[in-house]
């Protein structure tokens, strides 16, 4: 039986058997039908003329209603403007927004409604080159059997060739600025923390969280507080990077080409020989998620094995063989719902650039299952239980809620546990995911100032869409917009908030807000996908 290679060669002699045969054509044959075009009156080569022309002119026609008709439920007006230069005086203005008009066709538990959108084209460029459009592996599902309509499948999907990270750049990512509740004002917050990283970049292309400020070059410089935590320079460049290829940006297309071609490099340069970025979890899991997600938006062949080296290693940690959650080490009797978040995500964009994560999923299945104690009252009685906890010790059987759990860590857990499930596969109509979401809805973003939660939640509530995601998208944009630094060195950057991100400092803070501004176009919402 022929091999596939053998079928290849086969055809691609086949053709050229063929051009030889079209090139056998004796002169006698042109010179009979010279004699025949000679003879034929005008008026026959007219009528075949312009029959010709109409039915080219129809077939153009039917294919563009076609391609309209395929957005036709998310429809809207896309002004261009001129591009202009970044200019960090200009106000952030939430009032700077789109206007909203009337839907014509109503979707079942919208996201948002469709709206004339303006956008100007610095950081949504259609100049990017065109072979290096954003990519991914558009199969990349768990293989859990949760018995509902689950989405898995959560990074943007462009259509085409553009693969799962598609709404990353160019036109797809300004439909879904205008679908999903971004604009003006949202973007321009995003380009300005960009910006500051760009500032911030240390010359060997990393971004160190505990000596960032070194690299301060404005006046008057940042504020740098005390950030304190292992293994610096790998964290701070995966959340600097996760930044940039959150909005489109590679080593391959877009503005800052150079900055995330740097932050690879160091990251690939830094990668220890078992797969390893750091000795803590929190910390790999985040450097992991960055270059996977490199990989997958460009299909980089030298990017392949330092993120599959990456994932193996996170494999390796994963507790009771992968059918657990992860700890700080491991593997271990310990299992940590926030080193698991983390640790989640990377799975995924590892999945999506179709690297091998093995039966990772199912270990994060039976963590969660572990740490969230049943509902009492159903999703419609928020203050009844369903909140996450943040230990399981496997070789005791028992949970713990963390020292921090009755004063706001239990909704920063619960909003992990929500983002993890939506992950995974689970039906954001569910019991548990609905619970889950009426709990944020009782403390939005201004109200709660604590950008680790704000961020998970972000994530979270943007998958359950409708009055869940309405409600969350005004009070961030309000909170991040707002607070938000301007002028001096620590333009674009925001203030670390709350106990966990202190620890991270500015670079955490400022990773966090800007990928909650990308919500928008990061990931692609759970009613999509299952149009």
């Amino acid at each position: 039986m022929p091999t596939t290679q053998q079928h290849a060669v086969d055809f691609e002699n086949e053709d050229y058997a063929l051009e030889e045969d079209a090139l056998e054509v004796s002169d006698e044959h042109y010179s009979d039908r010279g004699n025949l075009i000679h003879h034929t009156p005008w008026w026959v080569i007219s009528i075949i003329f312009h029959t010709a022309f109409l039915l080219m002119a129809a077939m153009w026609t039917i294919s563009a209603a076609q391609e309209k008709e395929e957005f036709s439920i998310f429809e809207m007006n896309i002004k261009k403007f001129k591009k202009p230069e970044y200019d960090p005086t200009l106000k952030r203005d939430i009032k700077r927004t789109h206007k909203q008009v009337k839907d014509e066709v109503v979707v079942e538990n919208p996201v948002i409604t469709k709206e004339d959108l303006e956008i100007d084209e610095l950081e949504t460029p259609d100049n990017m080159e065109r072979e290096h459009k954003a990519k991914g592996r558009q199969e990349a599902i768990s293989t859990i059997e949760l018995g509902g309509e689950g989405w898995v499948g959560v990074f943007g999907v462009g259509g085409g060739g553009s693969g799962r990270y598609g709404w990353r750049d160019g036109g797809g990512k300004r439909r879904a600025i205008g679908r999903f509740g971004g604009g003006a004002a949202t973007e321009s917050a995003v380009l300005a923390a960009l910006m500051w990283f760009k500032r911030h970049q240390a010359g060997d292309g990393s971004w160190s969280v505990n000596s960032w400020f070194n690299e301060c070059k404005l006046a008057p410089p940042c504020e740098h507080g005390d950030p304190k935590i292992r293994d610096p320079e790998n964290c701070g460049t995966g959340f600097g990077l996760l930044c940039f290829l959150g909005a489109g940006h590679t080593h391959k297309a877009g503005k800052f080409r150079q900055q995330v071609a740097d932050g690879l490099s160091y990251l690939k340069g830094h990668q220890n020989a078992n797969g390893s970025f750091c000795r803590i979890g929190y910390q790999h899991g985040i450097a992991t998620m960055a270059v996977a997600e490199a990989f997958a938006m460009t299909k980089s062949a030298h990017l392949k094995d330092v993120a599959q080296k990456a994932v193996d290693f996170s494999l390796a940690q994963q507790n009771k063989d992968g059918y657990l959650g992860w700890n700080y080490h491991g593997p271990c009797a310990r299992n940590d719902t926030s080193v698991t978040g983390w640790q989640t995500m990377a799975m995924k964009s590892a999945s999506s650039a179709g690297l091998d994560v093995g039966n990772s999923f199912e270990g994060i299945k039976n963590h969660l299952e572990k740490v969230t104690p049943p509902l009492k009252g159903g999703p419609s009685e928020p203050e009844l239980d369903g909140y996450v906890k943040y230990t399981y010790n496997s070789d005791t059987d028992k949970v713990h809620g963390g020292k921090n759990w009755h004063s706001g860590g239990n909704l920063r857990l619960t909003a992990i546990g929500m983002l993890c499930r939506v992950f995974i596969g689970e039906d954001t109509k569910g019991e548990m995911l609905r619970a889950h979401g009426n709990k944020m809805l009782t403390r939005l973003p201004g109200r709660s100032k604590d950008f680790y939660y704000i961020y998970y939640a972000t994530l979270a509530m943007f998958q359950m869409g409708g009055e869940y995601w309405k409600q969350w998208n005004e009070a961030l944009k309000t909170c991040l917009l707002e607070s938000q630094r301007k002028g001096g060195c620590a333009d674009g950057s925001w203030d670390p908030v709350g106990s966990y991100v202190r620890r991270g400092g500015r670079i955490m803070s400022t990773a966090i807000g800007c990928l909650s501004l990308e919500v928008y176009y990061r990931y692609l919402p759970v009613a999509m996908l299952k149009k």
